[in-house]
């Protein structure tokens, strides 16, 4: 993939995640940095308002996020981008914490593939969701898929952490756009 250059852990997350974690993965490009920023506060059922004041209370209890973030280069707005990333990370208490960060500079638009799996492979997890950034989440999965996996007793528990089974968790789209303005 020359002249693709990467940057693993760009920036690294400065708390470090449970080995039996999920870490969501994905990739952005920058105008893509403030929904990342949203997804990254979201995670784990952060539209209930307990949950906030959970998190507010527990700020361990965001999970890990491994993201792929492509900057165009060489471009002009190359070094742009780079500043609004790191601004981006001085502005959110939750991408410094919970996100590590990997940038790839590449003047190919549409590696995708390449992107995702710089995230997956680089996640400090056991377990990954791969998500696209523009998915809200919007229910606390997290604990129940760790409190099944973590069930020495769960038939399914014992079949993904074997690695001979995989979940799926749907995804659902609003019929009305009005609904999906607000995801609480």
């Amino acid at each position: 993939l020359k002249p693709m250059k990467t940057i693993p852990f760009f920036h690294r997350a400065s708390r470090s995640p449970e080995a039996d974690d999920i870490t969501i993965t994905t990739l952005v490009t920058p105008n893509r940095y403030g929904i990342l920023r949203k997804l990254a506060e979201r995670y784990e059922g952060a539209c209930n308002p307990a949950s906030l004041y959970a998190r507010e209370m527990n700020p361990h209890s965001t999970g890990p996020l491994s993201v792929t973030i492509h900057v165009t280069y060489p471009s002009p707005s190359a070094n742009t981008s780079i500043t609004s990333l790191l601004a981006l990370l001085a502005s959110s208490p939750a991408l410094t914490a919970h996100a590590d960060i990997h940038l790839v500079l590449s003047p190919f638009p549409r590696a995708f593939n390449a992107w995702r799996n710089m995230a997956r492979l680089a996640a400090r997890t056991e377990y990954v969701l791969i998500l696209d950034v523009d998915f809200a989440v919007c229910t606390d999965w997290r604990a129940p898929v760790r409190g099944m996996i973590r069930d020495s007793a769960d038939p399914l528990g014992q079949m993904v952490r074997s690695g001979s089974a995989a979940l799926v968790l749907p995804a659902f789209e609003y019929t009305r756009d009005k609904e999906g303005k607000d995801q609480a």
